[in-house]
């Protein structure tokens, strides 16, 4: 007790509320992953096929908002690093012989690699630059796998020679949606706790520094360039993880992975979730999915009502998901206070 009065009253208060916000974040992973278990059982089996896509794209979402989050930057060709994990492994499983396992290793290694390569050219120039340069690379990496009959099936794609276990659990189970769900939920949990520690890390918080003001970073001695190449390296990562499982749950990857569109919506995604927060993202391909899956009776028309609610969303809350969630739960503690005061 004299040791815990001698400390300083900040300290105090920071040691309780770093306690506070782990114990409120253990709280909701315990819940997230119950649910995450729970919910093959208790909703349609359409549903769970839909919300297990939802998640893969989610990563693809994540890593688009990262970048945004951390860097100011926004990206309209994260769909490059989605698709090129999936024809990695697929290339390298069907074609070099080599076991599944050192393929995807293989191949997320050389995405990564790519990214960073591509990273340290274009994390150079600033906000529309940037944009453009994604943009460029999209429409080039898609064209050139489009084009690629011979190694990548061109427009129609490929199937690709999966084994009958990966890393012990049987192919069939992952290419089972209540599977595949309950892997893809806990996987997504671990990644947003990561996100979230790397955010209070002194790296994270340097990048959001260097967001907000880069020219008094570093004029206050910090490098801005490879903090920002670091960023994007993680958010490249992110998008691959989610090409690399999806490609794993459908055995099929073709160029559609690494449209344009496909960058597109997942910028949607992460701006309906919000990216303020890492749940944010994948909040937003869930409702992303899930609303788009309720309007395919409208065939070519179904961005009509999905863009008229991004409309509204965005107007409403311009902060995503993530800021309606933040509004809700602060009218709720302080009715709490209230009642209790």
């Amino acid at each position: 007790m004299v040791l815990e009065s001698s400390l300083p009253l900040p300290t105090r208060q920071a040691s309780d509320s770093s306690r506070s916000r782990a114990a409120r974040w253990l709280v909701w992973s315990v819940l997230a992953v119950v649910v995450t278990v729970l919910a093959p059982t208790l909703c349609s089996a359409r549903v769970i096929a839909v919300s297990s896509q939802a998640l893969m794209f989610g990563f693809l979402a994540m890593g688009t908002g990262f970048i945004h989050k951390h860097s100011g930057l926004l990206s309209f060709g994260h769909a490059v690093w989605f698709g090129l994990a999936g024809y990695s492994v697929g290339i390298l499983a069907t074609f070099s012989g080599l076991p599944i396992e050192l393929a995807i290793a293989i191949g997320l290694v050389l995405v990564v690699a790519l990214a960073a390569l591509v990273a340290m050219v274009i994390m150079r120039s600033p906000g529309i630059a940037f944009s453009m340069l994604t943009l460029a690379i999209n429409v080039a990496v898609f064209e050139l796998f489009n084009r690629m009959r011979g190694a990548t099936g061109g427009a129609d794609g490929f199937s690709i020679a999966l084994p009958e276990t990966i890393f012990g659990v049987p192919t069939t189970s992952l290419q089972s949606p209540q599977t595949m769900f309950v892997i893809m939920g806990i996987t997504t949990i671990v990644t947003v706790g990561a996100l979230t520690l790397f955010e209070r890390s002194h790296l994270g918080q340097l990048t959001l520094a260097i967001r907000e003001n880069p020219e008094r970073a570093r004029f206050i001695g910090y490098d801005i360039y490879w903090p920002r190449v670091i960023v994007f390296v993680i958010s490249a990562a992110l998008a691959a993880i989610g090409g690399l499982l999806f490609t794993l749950y459908t055995g099929f990857v073709s160029p559609e992975v690494l449209g344009f569109m496909t960058s597109g919506q997942a910028m949607i995604m992460a701006m309906v979730g919000g990216t303020a927060a890492a749940w944010g993202p994948v909040a937003g391909a869930l409702m992303f999915f899930l609303v788009r899956d309720r309007v395919t009776f409208l065939g070519d028309h179904w961005m009509l009502p999905l863009g008229s609610a991004l409309i509204v969303v965005m107007a409403v809350w311009p902060t995503g998901l993530v800021g309606a969630a933040d509004f809700v739960s602060r009218r709720i503690r302080g009715a709490a206070r209230r009642l209790h005061g």
